[in-house]
């Protein structure tokens, strides 16, 4: 993810790195917080937002500071959406911020979530263990779950027109695998 101040990398156990000089060197950041980081993401005010085994934490200061901001178990996937909103998934379903990550709201009780993924318009879209694939069209309020042919579903992506893409692998074929798009 690159910010104003830095662009910054996520670790499998090494922790959260940020690069001043486009990525010629790399500094640890120096935080508690992180070790394990899945996913990261940066809002229109600059806010930048890093999941970790501990939760969602914030830097508000071009990463110099991080807060956690949330406690949640099996965090996995993180993106920002429709007016500065910003999403994550947990094993216990995806959670939405409407003010920068200070308050958080429970919006969906999809257990199982893996990766996320929203746009400017208000459709955010979720790959799940449980449900293959959920879509809202306004922003998190309301969840479709519609059928992505029996397949286990891994990524999900959504273009500038509207489109998803999703890829996925069968249930009882691992080496069986699909991309499937969508234009309504």
């Amino acid at each position: 993810a690159s910010a104003k101040h830095g662009t910054f990398v996520g670790t499998r156990g090494k922790g959260l790195f940020r690069s001043m000089d486009n990525g010629e060197t790399w500094v640890a950041v120096d935080s508690t917080l992180f070790d394990y980081v899945t996913a990261l993401a940066i809002d229109s005010a600059g806010n930048i937002f890093a999941v970790s085994k501990y939760g969602v934490a914030r830097s508000s200061n071009s990463g110099n500071s991080w807060s956690n901001y949330f406690n949640a178990y099996r965090t996995s996937s993180l993106c920002t959406g429709k007016n500065n909103s910003v999403f994550f998934c947990a094993m216990d379903g995806i959670f939405r911020s409407t003010d920068a990550g200070i308050n958080w709201a429970h919006v969906s009780q999809v257990g199982g979530t893996r990766q996320l993924t929203a746009d400017r318009n208000g459709n955010v879209c979720v790959t799940t263990n449980n449900h293959g694939l959920a879509i809202s069209t306004d922003n998190g309020g309301n969840w479709v779950f519609p059928q992505v042919g029996g397949y286990f579903t891994n990524a999900v992506a959504i273009t500038q027109k509207g489109e998803i893409f999703v890829s996925t692998a069968s249930l009882y074929f691992a080496f069986i695998h699909s991309v499937f798009r969508s234009t309504d």
